[in-house]
């Protein structure tokens, strides 16, 4: 029990807890995995901490793009499946990700918005009812590193006359940047 609580431990560092979560469902290159964190991929040390601690395994090898040279890919070790449930169980509930975008839906236009919703096609992680005279509404698209479902959710809801404003989670500080 002392080397799962370890390894929850271990992957609670929120760097290591995405790339837990993204390597879990598919293979991924330093490159990749940087290029997600929106870092550079020569400052990042997670992965290679993970690989020392066996929560990264190597899965083989991507093939170079241009004719470079092709990239080791990495996965999610399957003995640490379930210290990822687990630690994934633990999050702060209720806490924005940076990289979390936000809609602001006005209160008149929230009947409208939920038959956009409805519609099933814009992917939404979660949303919320608001009480109050301005924003009647706050959805949450579902998470990709180019923010392609929140495009898409802006503009299903523009074409149906609702006005949504974005708000995204900053990577630094508690802030929002619009």
């Amino acid at each position: 029990m002392a080397k799962e609580a370890d390894r929850i431990a271990f992957l609670a560092e929120p760097t290591r807890l995405k790339i837990a979560e993204w390597c879990a469902s598919e293979s991924l290159s330093r490159e990749e995995i940087a290029r997600r964190l929106n870092r550079a991929s020569g400052s990042l040390s997670a992965p290679d901490t993970m690989l020392r601690r066996k929560a990264l395994i190597a899965a083989g090898s991507s093939a170079g793009a241009r004719g470079g040279r092709p990239a080791e890919l990495l996965r999610l070790n399957p003995a640490w499946r379930r210290a990822l449930t687990e630690a994934l169980g633990r999050r702060l509930p209720g806490a924005l990700e940076p990289g979390t975008d936000l809609l602001l839906i006005p209160l008149a236009a929230t009947e409208t918005a939920c038959s956009v919703l409805a519609s099933g096609k814009v992917e939404m992680e979660w949303g919320a009812r608001m009480d109050g005279e301005q924003i009647g509404l706050i959805l949450s698209p579902r998470r990709d590193p180019q923010s392609r479902a929140t495009i898409r959710a802006v503009a299903a809801l523009d074409r149906a006359g609702v006005r949504a404003a974005r708000v995204r989670r900053t990577s630094c500080g508690n802030g929002l940047a619009s």
